[in-house]
């Protein structure tokens, strides 16, 4: 069960969903949805406020890390719980071939120094960050 459905579960409960405005095809919740931006940290403090908020859920993507950076902030500026919902990590299995690297230059750079001409790469990563492998 995802977490919209637990807290649809629980009527006690009064839920916002809120997305990016970059979202173009989120899956259904069932829960109130409020799309765009806050407005950095002291927008989303004034929202909290005004929506009278008592807690925040942090669900974002893990390369969301502004989002959760203004959550934090606000969170605290609003002196109110924040709850991080990590996801599970992958695990590597049996045949995979796992590179890692400490940043996306040095995972570019093993891309290219570990594939040849003609190689299909699959680059899952935010948008944000394909000028590193422009290159390749």
């Amino acid at each position: 069960m995802n977490l919209a459905a637990e807290l649809l579960a629980r009527p006690h409960f009064k839920a916002t969903y809120s997305l990016a405005g970059r979202t173009r095809r989120p899956l259904p919740s069932g829960l109130p949805t409020r799309r765009g931006g806050f407005g950095g940290p002291t927008g989303l403090a004034d929202w909290i406020k005004r929506e009278g908020v008592d807690v925040v859920v942090d669900a974002t993507h893990p390369f969301a890390a502004q989002m959760s950076d203004n959550a934090i902030q606000a969170s605290q500026a609003c002196n109110i719980p924040l709850a991080r919902l990590d996801r599970e990590p992958w695990q590597p299995q049996d045949g995979d071939r796992w590179h890692t690297a400490p940043d996306l230059a040095s995972a570019a750079a093993a891309i290219y120094d570990h594939s040849k001409s003609g190689d299909r790469i699959l680059l899952a990563t935010g948008g944000r960050s394909l000028s590193h492998f422009e290159h390749i």
